[in-house]
Parts: structure tokens; sequence; C-alpha cells
């Protein structure tokens, strides 16, 4: 049997997706170190991010200035930005229908047809 889920439940799931997929424990003894540590001991910091998939704040006189990623972890982040982005646009689609705001589709592309002089096909 098919189960269709409303939207409201798709949403959520997926933010609870991207919050998983973001989510960062920091421990602030092997996250954060200064940037004299990081050029004098980058290889071990890259096999730490490597390891625990977690950036590293690097310091400037105490002070957070630059933010290390691996590459996989920043993908990961990305595609989970990419998500979330797709789903506020459906969420605004959904409101909008849900308030009339929007319009049929075939009245959408005979306006657009006619504003772009483009001849509809039959």
């Amino acid at each position: 049997m098919l189960r269709v889920t409303p939207a409201h439940d798709i949403l959520k799931l997926a933010k609870f997706d991207a919050d998983l997929a973001t989510e960062q424990v920091m421990k602030l003894t092997r996250d954060i170190q200064s940037l004299s540590t990081f050029k004098r001991d980058t290889a071990k910091v890259v096999r730490q991010l490597k390891k625990t998939g977690q950036p590293v704040v690097l310091t400037v006189n105490g002070k957070a200035e630059l933010v290390v990623q691996d590459a996989e972890s920043y993908q990961k982040l990305l595609e989970a930005k990419d998500r979330m982005e797709a789903l506020e646009g459906i969420k605004r689609g959904l409101e909008s229908m849900r308030r009339n705001a929007g319009k049929p589709a075939e009245k959408f592309f005979q306006e657009f047809f006619a504003e772009k002089g483009i001849a509809e096909r039959e």
C-alpha cells in the first residue's frame, strides 16, 4: 500500500535531515587551534579533519579568524544547504497555493508566450 506523506511532514523530516547533516559537536581542545599551530602541524590537522569530519576554527591573537574543513564534509554541507533551499521553495509554493495566490499553468504559459512573442503550439 502506498502511503502519502503530507507536505508539512516532509518539510519537518527534511529540516531534521539537514540539522543532522550540519550538526557540529565541537570539542574546544581539539577543534579550536591557533593559526600558528595549524601552520606548524598542517598534516596533523588535515588527518584530524578527515578523521572527525568536524571543522577546525583557527584563531589569530585569540580570536576566531578562519574555519578549515575537509572537502567531503564541506560537500555534505553544500548538499544540505541545497536541499533546504529547495524545500523552502516548495514551502513557499504550498503556502501560495493555500492562499490561492497562484495561477493555473495554462494561463501562465499563455501570458508568458504572448509577452515573449512566442507562437503557441496546437
